[in-house]
């Protein structure tokens, strides 16, 4: 595809998410095709008219093209799970529609067409890459198009969403697991043991550990897929080598983190950071958080002051000097005293 066309594509896929064009997770048939009776869809019609004019489809056909929200049936091959448009266009991934997964994801767009990315919340972005691995919620909008090729000619521009998710090594914020489009759940397993389900649809995950969700397809029952992740839900926490009274304690002050990979945040006299070592060797007001892997957090105020042995060696220096003055002082008032 020309640069041009692409540019116009992506000019094209913004307004019509700006617009609010798309009717999300809707099949729109022959039948649910009409005249724009609106301003709006009047302004979507001329934008995808633009764009027909763009891709040289010259019938006159083309002026009467629509946006058709479409999501195909999944086929397995060799190369993933295909899903295949009424034009013969088609996207490829390595998991079926709506999967949970700890693995990376592969995703092969149509080869005439784009497709728009949005991890979570985030905007989206031009898909430029096929593999993905950054954990988090994923939805991919695909809007594909058939060139003019001999007699039959599709004027329709297809448009699809289609999600998963990449897990986190371990993860807090899954409480239920939802089988993919086309799949049932089969059976759940917590640290290697057996769990009662009581529906194929989904499943609670209760308390934590090491989960195993297995899934097989609808249809025939051979396709298998498994779901596996490690649920932590526990806030971690902080030894410290002294015992606090009311948040109290004297530096220096160290502290130990409950579990491997915590990240230890310090918040001192209003000065954030984070901790260099586990030790604490200034005096004044600290509020430290403990962070792990998971995102559990746990956070402690502390007040840390300054404390002197009696036998400090600073301190008999300085009491040592100060006798030392006395002592001259005195000596020196002696001289100078005067018999009347």
């Amino acid at each position: 595809m020309q640069t041009g066309t692409w540019l116009l594509f992506l000019a094209v896929w913004t307004s019509l998410w700006a617009g609010g064009f798309c009717a999300w997770g809707t099949e729109i048939s022959d039948a649910d095709l009409k005249e724009p009776d609106s301003l709006e869809e009047e302004q979507v019609q001329e934008v995808i008219d633009e764009l027909l004019e763009a891709m040289d489809m010259v019938p006159e056909e083309a002026s009467q093209a629509e946006v058709v929200v479409f999501m195909p049936e999944p086929v397995l091959s060799d190369a993933g799970f295909e899903y295949r448009f009424p034009n013969g266009e088609q996207f490829v991934s390595s998991v079926p529609n709506g999967m949970i997964t700890a693995e990376s994801v592969d995703f092969s767009p149509p080869g005439n067409g784009f497709s728009l990315v949005r991890i979570d919340d985030g905007e989206p972005f031009l898909q430029e890459q096929k593999r993905f691995t950054k954990p988090g919620s994923y939805e991919i909008q695909t809007v594909c198009y058939n060139p003019v090729s001999g007699q039959e000619i599709d004027n329709r521009v297809y448009e699809s969403h289609y999600f998963f998710t990449i897990l986190e090594p371990a993860t807090s914020r899954v409480g239920v697991v939802q089988a993919p489009d086309g799949f049932v759940i089969k059976s759940v397993r917590r640290n290697g043991n057996m769990q009662d389900i009581s529906t194929g649809r989904y499943v609670f995950l209760d308390g934590d550990g090491t989960f195993e969700i297995d899934y097989e397809d609808e249809k025939t029952g051979k396709t298998k897929l498994c779901t596996r992740l490690f649920r932590d839900t526990t806030a971690p926490f902080l030894r410290f080598d002294q015992d606090m009274e009311g948040g109290k304690a004297q530096v220096p002050l160290s502290f130990q983190t409950s579990e491997p990979d915590c990240v230890v945040r310090i918040r001192y006299n209003g000065v954030s950071g984070y901790a260099a070592g586990n030790t604490l060797t200034a005096a004044g007001s600290y509020e430290l958080s403990v962070v792990d892997r998971a995102g559990n957090s746990r956070t402690y105020l502390v007040r840390l002051e300054q404390a002197y042995e009696l036998f400090d060696k600073r301190v008999v220096i300085i009491a040592v000097m100060i006798l030392a003055g006395v002592a001259v002082w005195m000596v020196s008032l002696r001289r100078s005293m005067r018999v009347l």
